[in-house]
């Protein structure tokens, strides 16, 4: 749906992006641009260029602008997915409730029951998986690491004189999922679909296809010598960037891949 047609259901439905998502209450909804913005990365950003980015790439990284990476980690992040076949490398989990994933799951088995009758099903491959199944805790997309060839799976150019994504792929999925109306009705973004994506396509769980890399996540009030990037609004400076490169935990700088 392109920007004047979401805009113009907002303001004739008032019940549009009332989601309480941290750091947004309702009474701060998430705007139509931060909803389009993380819903490039689930879909269009694979197509981008007639796909150019499969044609070069391997892995893709998202960065948000306020993470400040104060070093370098101590292993290279592409590699360590490539020798292990991980699709996908996460640096933490954020709780994603107040209704923001509402009718996603409903919406992934509709597209799925369709694929099927089509003779194109999708193979549910984590549909045992608890952490698939719920909605509110997810993988934190600041920060996160991701096979091209998975997410472009699927893109029309696979198939010559398609215009539309193959039935039952991951990319297929994502192109359904990004016109419902609930992706701007509830701000789904990609945060919300993620491991809803790749439990579909990859499992029996989240170790089978995702890496979990937090160990180089600073948090507040809890040192990690490992730690190489925190997330925040403001800018590093004085004491705390001192204590994030403090020399005595050089030996260890960088958590070790799994």
């Amino acid at each position: 749906q392109d920007d004047a047609a979401v805009r113009a259901k907002i303001a004739n439905d008032s019940a549009w992006l009332t989601c309480g998502c941290p750091p947004y209450c309702p009474a701060r909804r998430a705007t139509v641009d931060y909803v389009q913005g993380t819903r490039w990365y689930t879909h269009q950003l694979f197509l981008e260029r007639g796909g150019l980015i499969a044609r070069r790439y391997d892995y893709w990284i998202k960065l948000d602008v306020d993470i400040w990476i104060f070093r370098s980690p101590a292993f290279n992040l592409g590699a360590v997915l490539a020798s292990t076949g991980a699709l996908f490398a996460h640096t933490g989990h954020a709780y994603n409730g107040h209704g923001c994933s509402r009718e996603l799951h409903d919406s992934i088995s509709q597209y799925c029951a369709q694929s099927a009758s089509s003779g194109s099903a999708c193979p549910m491959a984590s549909v045992n998986d608890t952490f698939w199944r719920q909605d509110d805790n997810v993988f934190y997309s600041n920060f996160v690491v991701s096979s091209v060839a998975f997410h472009s799976n699927g893109a029309p150019r696979d198939a010559p004189g398609a215009t539309a994504a193959t039935p039952g792929t991951p990319l297929g999925l994502a192109s359904y999922l990004n016109e419902r109306p609930a992706f701007f009705r509830y701000r789904w973004t990609d945060q919300s679909l993620f491991h809803k994506v790749f439990g579909v396509f990859a499992g029996p769980n989240a170790s089978s296809y995702a890496l979990d890399w937090s160990c180089l996540r600073w948090e507040k009030k809890k040192f990690k010598a490992g730690a190489c990037f925190r997330h925040g609004k403001r800018n590093v400076q004085g004491a705390e960037l001192r204590r994030w490169t403090d020399l005595e935990h050089a030996e260890s700088r960088g958590c070790p891949p799994p």
